[in-house]
């Protein structure tokens, strides 16, 4: 995930001028709704939540970096990329 925070914080940097901050805050906050509903969804239905995936899979990991860097540099929201890829890893809390 680092490779792709710093991917994202340097877009991040190009694109400050250009991109509306409502735009990102929108997109974010449509991702971590859909994702926090599916969850939910899922949860109600009796079934499980994502199942846990100790596999690690690269191009999701750098997906996530770039987009946590990207929204953390320009609105300090990282979290929900973040989260969207170390959930369904099932760690510990304490990790």
């Amino acid at each position: 995930m680092i490779p792709g925070g710093a991917l994202g914080v340097l877009g991040a940097w190009l694109l400050a001028d250009v991109a509306p901050e409502w735009a990102v805050q929108a997109v974010l906050g449509a991702v971590s709704l859909v994702f926090a509903l599916w969850q939910g969804v899922l949860q109600l239905r009796g079934a499980p939540g994502l199942a846990a995936a100790h596999r690690h899979e690269r191009v999701l990991a750098l997906s996530a970096g770039a987009a946590g860097g990207f929204t953390s540099a320009i609105a300090h929201a990282g979290s929900p990329p973040f989260q969207i890829y170390v959930m369904p890893k099932g760690l510990a809390k304490e990790v």
